[in-house]
């Protein structure tokens, strides 16, 4: 699951080169995206970036993904169960 938040990460999520005083290039995060699934993918979502969060900066700490559960996996399920009654 890192590694899928990382890649969504990279190449979703807008970012910004800016230098350091030493001279380093720093990847800063100009906005964040929303990343969705069911409970399952948004605990697991959160879990990786909890294990980032000790990253030096927002781009190392996966801060430009921003976790959400999707509703529409509860109504799905609340559809199949009234329709097996």
């Amino acid at each position: 699951m890192i590694e899928i938040l990382e890649h969504i990460h990279s190449e979703y999520v807008p970012t910004k080169q800016s230098e350091t005083e030493n001279g380093d290039l720093q990847t800063e995060v100009v906005e964040t995206v929303f990343f969705g699934g069911d409970q399952l993918t948004e605990e697991r979502g959160r879990t990786c970036k909890a294990a980032r969060g000790d990253g030096d900066t927002q781009y190392d700490r996966l801060e430009g993904v921003q976790t959400k559960h999707e509703d529409w996996h509860a109504i799905r399920l609340i559809y199949q169960g009234s329709t097996t009654l």
